[in-house]
């Protein structure tokens, strides 16, 4: 791990997309933030936006775990900047790179954010079920091609609450789908899929930064999810927080972006004010 010794005085939020995604997707909750600025109390936030592989223009061969592992730490240390503050914020697929990257890299993140995240599949006959669902997916995706795949992925029940998302954000979001790989894409699935992915819910415990999990009130499943995985923590990294957001089900930051900005300037006041004060206690005092 690199030392901070040119910090710059700000919080750079890393966001990490979820699959068929993009770092654009974070834009509405980016600019919810970016317009409360001056009201945060905080240092200025700073954002990037690595991108998996299987999500570029060109046709990544190689999606395993080892592969995006080392290819979002190459990603990490190109960064010029060396902000005062590192804030991993990832979606979904993201999610579970950020919480691999979390777990093995405990202090190199001062806190992280969640939103849809699933650690792993611990059921083994629920895993193999998974494995061959994505391989036929992925089948088809080769065989089909993207444009049928995209129709296919958008009339799912998890995604279709995107929907909910501005118009011209939508159309957006479609143009940039439009310009991916399917060769990547069913690599990505196939090789990084949820359950191509270790069981994080044990490495889960090495986290040592505050930790808030977002879902969207709606996707029950995830929020049974987010409660095994706040109640596996509590107690063990130095603050976890998983908040409900409302009128919104998989994709939070999408379909309810002003209520995800909520959560998340409430954490990031929670977490950056007790880092200030614990600064200010240990800064030397002259008495004039």
């Amino acid at each position: 791990m690199e030392n901070r010794t040119e910090q710059i005085p700000c919080i750079q939020i890393t966001a990490l997309h979820g699959f068929t995604g993009h770092g654009a997707d974070f834009d509405l909750i980016r600019q919810s933030l970016e317009r409360r600025q001056r009201t945060l109390a905080l240092p200025k936030l700073t954002w990037s936006y690595p991108t998996p592989l299987g999500h570029r223009s060109l046709p990544d061969n190689d999606c395993s775990v080892q592969a995006q592992r080392a290819h979002f730490s190459q990603e990490l240390s190109s960064f010029k900047n060396k902000p005062k503050y590192r804030v991993l914020l990832a979606y979904s697929m993201g999610a579970r790179l950020a919480l691999l990257h979390a777990s093995e890299e405990p202090v190199f993140w001062d806190a992280l954010i969640l939103i849809s995240c699933n650690p792993g599949i611990q059921d083994e006959a629920e895993r193999s079920e998974r494995l061959e669902a994505d391989a036929t997916l992925a089948e088809a995706i080769a065989k089909n091609g993207l444009d049928w795949f995209l129709s296919y992925w958008q009339s799912l029940p998890l995604i279709e609450t995107q929907l909910r998302a501005p118009k011209n954000f939508r159309l957006e979001m479609v143009r940039r789908k439009r310009g991916l790989s399917a060769h990547g894409l069913a690599q990505c699935l196939r090789e990084f899929g949820p359950a191509s992915c270790p069981n994080l819910w044990s490495a889960a415990k090495k986290i040592n930064c505050p930790l808030l999990c977002i879902h969207g009130v709606e996707d029950t499943k995830y929020a049974r999810i987010h409660q095994s995985l706040y109640d596996s923590l509590n107690g063990t990294t130095p603050l976890i927080q998983s908040v409900p957001i409302p009128k919104s089900g998989h994709a939070p930051h999408i379909e309810n972006p002003k209520d995800t900005a909520n959560a998340i300037e409430n954490f990031l006041r929670t977490v950056f004010k007790a880092n200030t004060q614990t600064e200010d206690q240990k800064s030397p005092t002259t008495n004039l």
